[in-house]
């Protein structure tokens, strides 16, 4: 144990492997995801992908404890989808934006190996 608290794998262990899902009753077409085992990491790329959609109104997400190893995300939407549509969306979209990156790495890497005389 750490002088701030358990150390990051026993914390990690701890939680369950689970998204909360809480509607916002005060907010039309508003929900709120608390999702465990995320960071800033995931939590920002998201965000980033939510806010590309025009069927989404507002987005933030935070931190709600530096100790505590989840995230919370706030979606409202213009009732055309609902906040669990978009951010399903937004989660297929993020995984198409790192497929892409990683076969354009891997292209690169080969091109780079075939001009060096490596490959």
């Amino acid at each position: 144990m750490n002088a701030n608290g358990p150390e990051l794998f026993e914390q990690f262990k701890e939680q369950e492997d689970k998204v909360i899902i809480n509607n916002i009753e005060k907010l039309d077409n508003t929900t709120l995801f608390t999702i465990n085992k995320e960071d800033h990491t995931f939590g920002n790329a998201v965000k980033m992908m939510l806010l590309r959609n025009p069927k989404v109104r507002y987005v933030a997400y935070r931190k709600p404890h530096p100790l505590e190893n989840k995230i919370e995300i706030k979606i409202q939407t213009n009732g055309e989808i609902t906040p669990i549509k978009a951010f399903r969306e937004a989660l297929k979209n993020l995984n198409d934006d790192i497929d892409d990156c990683i076969n354009q790495l891997n292209e690169e890497f080969q091109n780079n190996m075939k001009n060096s005389g490596m490959y």
